[in-house]
């Protein structure tokens, strides 16, 4: 979250596996449009159990109600992600904060080639 002079705080907002996750699966699904919150906790649940195949309904509601409730409004309120309760796009920020979460030291999130 910004600091009330407007930085952001980057160790707060890299502090969590699951936020890289939802800056990947932004930058790799959605090329600049908005994707459904739904979409979005299917593909970074897909993600946390490395699967190709279906994701059980206990795993997407897991990361569909921790995104929803904690870690959209975070990533929105520093501009990495633009939040509105139903769809979600890349904010200002998303490739910096995720050039961060791949290079921090000890990062399980693994550097993949992104578009443009």
């Amino acid at each position: 979250m910004p600091d009330s002079d407007g930085t952001i705080k980057w160790g707060d907002l890299l502090s969590s596996r699951r936020r890289a996750l939802i800056a990947m699966v932004l930058l790799e699904n959605s090329g600049g449009d908005p994707i459904d919150v739904g979409e979005l906790a299917t593909e970074v649940a897909r993600l946390e159990s490395q699967t190709q195949g279906p994701v059980d309904k206990k795993s997407r509601q897991s990361v569909y109600t921790t995104s929803t409730q904690y870690h959209l409004p975070k990533l929105d309120s520093a501009n990495v992600i633009n939040y509105d309760s139903t769809t979600v796009a890349p904010g200002e920020h998303l490739r910096r904060y995720y050039a961060f979460a791949v290079l921090l030291p000890g990062s399980e999130i693994e550097s993949r080639p992104l578009s443009p």
